[in-house]
């Protein structure tokens, strides 16, 4: 049997728990603390949401729902965590629209290196760095690379553009006849 109780609310403004169980959020909750989808559901729509059940105490959630403390103590990590999604500032990427600001976000490091590296910058739609993926570490004079190689992380990490970039050790800057070709 379960200790659940209904909370009293004016009838057209309960949600029914059968109809939140097929809630993502009921069961997504059920699995992060441990309960019964139908538990689940049925703190959701005694709270009518995620932000409001986050603030429930815990006498509240014991009495009603029958949580144990080890449930409580879950159900508000889980919910902390991620309302800590929510707020966490966005870090800004910069924006890649020309060779200057490419080389500008990798020399300091590539300019140090003893020997060649092939490095991919990945851009987003507003030309904004996704990421700096090495592909390639080369010998002293050379570093080879397949084409695919270049598109694979493009391709997995959903990039509209990219800019491949290398470094010359020997601080001659000419490209080498593969380097011509590609």
């Amino acid at each position: 049997m379960s200790t659940y109780q209904h909370m009293s609310a004016p009838a057209d403004a309960q949600t029914s728990p059968r109809a939140v169980v097929n809630d993502p959020s009921s069961a997504l909750l059920a699995r992060a603390i441990g309960l019964e989808c139908t538990v689940a559901a049925c703190l959701l729509a005694d709270h009518g949401s995620l932000r409001a059940l986050r603030h429930a105490d815990a006498s509240t959630l014991r009495a009603r729902h029958g949580l144990t403390p080890r449930q409580i103590t879950r159900l508000h990590d889980a919910l902390d965590l991620a309302a800590g999604l929510i707020v966490e500032p966005r870090e800004e990427r910069p924006q890649v629209t020309n060779p200057r600001e490419a080389a500008r976000l990798v020399l300091p490091e590539m300019g140090l290196l003893e020997s060649e590296q092939m490095r991919v910058l990945l851009l987003n739609t507003k030309n904004r760095l996704i990421a700096v993926v090495t592909l390639y570490n080369g010998t002293v004079a050379a570093c080879h690379v397949r084409v695919a190689e270049v598109f694979r992380e493009a391709v997995r990490r959903n990039a509209t553009g990219l800019i491949l970039v290398h470094n010359h050790p020997s601080d001659d800057p000419t490209p080498s006849p593969v380097m011509r070709r590609m």
